[in-house]
């Protein structure tokens, strides 16, 4: 009887003669050993009877986001026990547990290109070839990467483009297949019955270049059987990945190779979407084009559909249903299905497949693409109003669900119609698949289901928010260097021995592998030899473990040369003077260290400079942040800085500064603050310690900007609450209760406070001024960037009459654009992954033309997540602060919205062309534009709404603008217009006369549908009638605006405030007229934002044209006052407490915002950043 149990120690001694074949790699003991210890559940051993060991198999589980998977190490069966399946059930076992235990994605090993019984094995299991590893195994033999994607995970990576061609004389085509690839020039030939061979050879593993697009053309052959069925190579193998999966019908009328219309990039192709058009811009005097498609059944010239989700390295599964009636006037009906909803059928495997089939009845011919996939395709489209929390819901006609049911097979198992219908979903509650008796509900997503996709956003929420309220003093990593010197503290009972042995521990357990002590992630010279020196000469000093000095000191030998390598923006702080200090002591050591080395001498010249600008008698008197680096300082009068000590016993949070307090004065205060920090760090300690303060306020930033704030509002304000109890006029530190202040952090919490409504004075920067100019803190030697940085963001949130902030928003952007124009943003305090790139953001678009999403799409190509590091007197890392959950859990997010705002821009395109809005002056591209605005404002998923309610006023109002200015348009067809807006028994719906009213007539009848649409789309259903109130009375004072002024103004610079209050209706939030009336505040706010529409179009329209000098001085003044303006509506919005709603006057501020961002950016910005909020998921 064979068992298969779990891998012990003692195995080790026992499985060598398993390993006998030579195909088998054999590793040392120690690697064994590590892998064991690491994953012992990836290690198990199949046993007989008389305990001999039949065979084994070693893997682990690696990688990182849909990389995560599972890996075969190894998995050998000795020769005498072969062909009884032992590997199988070995493999089956690792895979198991790869993905019910890990959740990985998929499971991947590597095999000899040589060893074809062991590949056909693995083929036979379900694993593709991926790639080819040149010489990856002993004897530069090369090893082939084979990979299987595990079922339950149902994610795909690759992405391969398909075209279908479906040509209108079928008895003209020869049975032919092509697929070509556009970049690489070439065309590979394929036929029914070689298909197979021909792919591979066309694409096999000598294709270097990854081609741009990838096409697969089928021709259908002259007669088709009831039957066929092609069967290709798995392209999902292909070494490269494709953005953009579509697949493009062509009736053509001929038999050669079509022509692809041109890609529409202001058209992206989202997940189940199909797109009908002509592939035609209109003519140049807008008329619709001759022949154009107006319905499904009309589409004469291309119709799009992209398949989502695209096809994995790995097997997959994919339906795709086609009607295509025999007059080939293209007529389809498109429903995506996967195998196994509503039961877990076993993952298919094997090559991708195409199946093609006819019926004769009602002459319908039915082409179906049919492949095994993994992960499940989206339904076709949805109606926008038809949205519960922000999620989609669809429900078919019920004569399409008759229609479907009637032309189904019995014997596929494809589902005909799938119904996007997902629950109301709260923090705890996932939508669940469901089956009815006539039709299946199914949760889809571009992924793998919307249900696992919002379980795994809840899932990360729940992680951040148990990390946010552990917050205390301050997550950081321990630094070596101070470590080192609190265990140089010796006892004081008189023994001589050290006062803290397990600081002593921990450095012996912290040696890295090439003998240094530091960050083990980034390499910096100064930080290694700091801490490695610091940690050599606290092992010296106690005479324990010798071959850890010996090692430490051959390091520091070897790498001295580095110091002048390295670029001195990443000196730890204090370096100079601290570095010298420990060289001093390691002479008097004796220690073996090239004393004479020339970038020892330029530090030591260094540090005698900074010593004499110290002022002496100033840090004994007062605090300052001299005190956090005491230990390089000699001469100090300790009876006058223990006056200075912090109220936790500290010298400004150092440890090791106050452990060099405690050596020198034996100060009890000292030894209780630094046995309490060694209690918290397990025997080290950080560089720095409390950070409350600044983690508090770094994490609250991080969220913001990532866009995933709104998930954490509670613990937001706890935090900002607690930052807030500690904040005082003279501004804060990184840590609470201290004397000490400094710009960086006093920055960032003055303009988070301010956002969120705190009442706290812009005169706290004046501690920090002097001649003009600002700094971090008193005596600096150099400005960090980081620091004005956040000054000039937190500048850009003024009121009126803060001149302070004028002059710190002045100051540090001439230093930032200095630093820019000399490629020097580099910076003494972090180590980022795109600093650069946050200080351009933050000068081009300042708060007031920095629109949420902008900001956030490009934040996330920054956040560097826990590669981020810090500069103190060390290197060391804040956790709370940079860490990968919050860069996964945002980028889950944004894909999601982003998924949800492109279904919403095709209803928006769908919308426009039946109200045929191009004959109103409203073109395609002001409409992108508009919605983009709404999308950039408001992009929460349960804020639809009032995001496509903007988006719908804007461009009706644009159309009715159009038409008001026009020149044909007289005073009396304005107020015809108006009355027939007004009269309840005008429908606006005739359109059969010609002339000049007719439009006017068309656009009523569309006011008064949007007016509909937009109070039909409200939930709750008895409120709608009190939307359709006050949306009817928010458009009545528009055009009635417009008949008393006569002018186009109004027609422009008062869509702010039509925007504002058509967002508040939809949202249940009303601005009647009567609040208008009676509210001075509702009033100032609407006031103010006319205004600034006003002056921001006159802005707009001065930049589009060249102006005369006179016109550049009245552009100078429109300049200052939109500025003031800004300053006032800011206030209003931000610090007075009156009979406003919160979130009313937010929408005020983010409508004036749109306009403002509109008007300050450039058409190529504009561009770039509605393609990459709009159309570019986040990698």
């Amino acid at each position: 009887m064979t068992t298969i149990r779990r891998f012990c120690c003692n195995d080790l001694l026992r499985f060598a003669s398993v390993n006998l074949d030579h195909l088998t790699e054999t590793f040392n003991m120690s690697f064994y050993m590590t892998y064991l210890a690491r994953w012992p559940d990836y290690f198990h051993v199949a046993e007989g009877p008389g305990n001999h060991i039949m065979g084994y198999i070693m893997g682990k589980v690696e990688g990182q986001g849909e990389s995560w998977h599972g890996h075969v190490t190894a998995v050998t069966v000795a020769s005498e026990y072969r062909r009884q399946q032992l590997a199988k059930k070995l493999m089956h076992l690792l895979e198991n547990i790869s993905d019910k235990i890990d959740k990985a994605y998929f499971v991947d090993l590597f095999v000899r290109a040589s060893n074809m019984p062991a590949i056909k094995m693995y083929e036979k299991l379900g694993y593709v070839i991926y790639r080819r590893v040149l010489r990856y195994y002993s004897g530069e033999e090369d090893g082939l990467d084979m990979r299987k994607a595990l079922y339950s995970k149902r994610v795909c990576s690759t992405v391969i483009h398909l075209v279908i061609v479906l040509e209108r004389e079928y008895n003209q085509i020869s049975p032919s297949m092509e697929l070509w690839v556009s970049e690489a020039q070439s065309t590979a030939h394929l036929h029914p019955n070689n298909a197979p061979q021909q792919l591979s050879q066309h694409l096999g593993p000598n294709q270097k270049e990854s081609p741009a697009v990838v096409e697969f053309v089928f021709i259908p052959p002259p007669s088709l059987p009831l039957s066929l069925s092609l069967t290709i190579p798995s392209l999902c193998a292909l070494p490269y990945s494709i953005p953009q999966p579509l697949v493009c019908f062509l009736p053509l009328s001929c038999a050669k190779k079509p022509r692809l219309p041109p890609p529409d990039r202001t058209r992206p192709l989202t997940p189940g979407r199909l797109l009908f058009g002509s592939g035609d811009d209109d003519d140049d005097d807008g008329r619709r084009p001759a022949g154009a498609a107006t319905s499904l059944a009309d589409c004469t010239r291309h119709v799009l559909l992209p398949l989502h989700p695209p096809l994995p390295p790995f097997p997959c599964s994919c339906h795709l249903k086609l009607h295509v009636p025999a007059s080939c006037r293209v007529a389809i009906e498109c429903f995506d299905a996967c195998e196994g909803w509503g039961e877990s059928p076993e993952a298919p495997h094997g090559p991708c497949n195409l199946g093609i089939a006819r019926r004769a009845e009602k002459e319908v011919r039915s082409a179906r693409w049919r492949s095994h996939a993994l992960s499940r395709p989206t339904t076709p489209e949805y109606g926008v109003g038809l949205i519960r929390n922000g999620l989609p819901v669809l429900h078919l006609p019920e004569h399409e669900l008759q229609e479907a049911a009637e032309d189904e097979d019995d014997d596929d198992g494809l589902l005909e119609v799938i119904l996007l219908y997902l629950e109301a979903v709260d923090d705890n509650e996932v939508p669940t698949v469901k089956d009815g008796s006539r039709k299946k509900v199914v949760m889809i997503d571009g992924s793998s289901s919307i249900a696992l996709w919002i379980e795994r956003i809840w899932r990360m929420v729940g992680d951040v928010r148990a990390m946010l309220r552990r917050m205390g003093d301050g997550e950081i990593s321990i630094s070596a260097y101070d470590t080192a010197w609190v265990a140089l503290v010796k006892n004081t009972d008189g023994s001589g021995g050290p006062r803290f042995p397990s600081s002593l521990q921990w450095i012996v357990d912290n040696q890295l592998p090439d003998g240094s002590w530091g960050d083990a992630v980034t390499f910096s010279a100064h930080d290694r030899m700091i801490n490695t020196l610091a940690c050599v000469i606290a092992l010296k000093s106690w005479t324990i473990y010798p071959d850890s000095c010996s090692r430490g000191l051959a390091f520091i030998r070897e790498n001295m040369w580095r110091l002048r390598e390295e670029e001195a923006e990443l000196m730890p702080i204090g370096f100079e003077v601290a570095f010298p200090s420990l060289l001093d002591i390691a002479k008097a050591l004796e220690l073996e260290i090239p004393y004479g080395d020339p970038s020892l001498q330029e530090i030591d010249a260094k540090r005698n400079l900074k010593l004499k600008r110290i002022p002496r008698d100033v840090m004994h008197e007062v605090p300052t942040t001299l005190l956090h680096s005491l230990e390089g300082m000699p001469g100090l009068e300790w009876d006058r800085l223990l006056r200075l000590q912090c109220s936790d016993g500290s010298f400004l949070f150092s440890p090791s500064s106050t452990a060099f307090a405690a050596m020198q004065t034996g100060d009890d205060n000292c030894l209780n603050y630094l046995q309490r920090v060694i209690h918290r760090f397990g025997g080290g300690v950080p560089n720095v310690y409390p950070v409350d303060l600044f983690e508090h306020l770094w994490v609250v930033d991080r969220l913001e900007r990532l866009g995933i704030s709104r998930y954490f509002e509670p613990e937001i304000k706890d935090c900002l609450d607690y930052v807030y109890r500690f904040w005082t006029e003279d501004g804060i530190c990184w840590a609470k209760n201290t004397r000490v202040h400094e710009v960086d952090d006093t920055s960032m919490g003055f303009r988070l406070l301010r956002l969120h409504g705190y009442d706290v004075s812009a005169g706290v920067f004046r501690h920090f001024e002097k001649d003009g100019e600002f700094f971090c803190f008193a005596g600096q030697s150099t400005q960090a960037v980081t620091g004005m940085y956040n000054l000039n963001r937190a500048s850009q949130v003024a009121f009126p009459g803060e001149e302070i902030l004028d002059r710190a928003r002045s100051f540090s952007y001439l230093f930032l654009r200095e630093k820019q124009a000399a490629d020097q943003v580099v910076d003494k305090w972090i180590i980022t992954k795109d600093l650069p790139g946050e200080v351009a953001y933050a000068l081009d678009f300042p708060w007031y033309a920095s629109l949420p999403r902008v900001e956030t799409r490009l934040y996330l190509e920054q956040y560097g997540g826990s590669g981020d590091v810090w500069i103190g007197k060390t290197l060391y890392r804040m956790p709370l602060v940079n860490n990968d959950v919050y860069l996964e859990l945002a980028k889950s997010d944004y894909n999601r919205c982003q998924c949800l705002h492109q279904l919403e821009w095709f209803d928006l395109e769908k919308w426009y062309e039946e109200a045929g809005l191009r004959w109103h002056r409203v073109n395609r591209r002001s409409l992108l534009r508009d919605y983009f605005l709404a999308a950039a404002c408001v992009f929460e998923p349960d804020r639809a709404v009032e995001r496509l309610g903007w988006a719908r006023t804007a461009a009706m109002a644009t159309a009715v603008s159009s038409y008001f200015s026009s020149a044909t348009c007289t005073d009396e067809m304005r107020r015809s217009f108006i009355r027939d807006f007004l009269d309840d028994r005008s429908d606006g719906q005739d359109i059969s006369r010609m002339g000049g009213k007719k439009a006017g007539e068309v656009l009523v009848g569309l006011l008064r549908q949007l007016i509909e649409r937009l109070a039909a789309d409200t939930r709750p259903a008895f409120q709608q009638q009190l939307v359709r109130h006050h949306l009817q009375q928010a458009w009545k004072e528009w055009l009635m605006e417009w008949h008393s002024d006569g002018s186009d103004r109004f027609g422009r610079e008062e869509t702010g405030l039509l925007l504002v209050r058509t967002m508040e209706s939809c949202a249940g939030r009303f601005c009647s007229t009567e609040l208008m009336a009676t509210g001075p505040s509702y009033g100032r706010l609407g006031h103010l934002l006319s205004s600034l529409c006003h002056n921001l179009r006159r802005r707009q329209m001065l930049a589009a044209k060249s102006i005369t000098e006179e016109c550049a001085i009245t552009s100078s003044c429109k300049d200052k006052a939109v500025e003031a303006e800004m300053r006032e509506l800011a206030r209003c919005v931000l610090q007075t407490s009156d009979d406003v709603n919160h979130h009313t006057k937010q929408t005020f501020l983010l409508v004036a915002k749109s306009f403002y961002y509109a008007a300050h950016c450039s058409p190529s910005a504009l561009h770039t950043h509605i393609s990459k909020v709009l159309f570019e998921p986040v990698a």
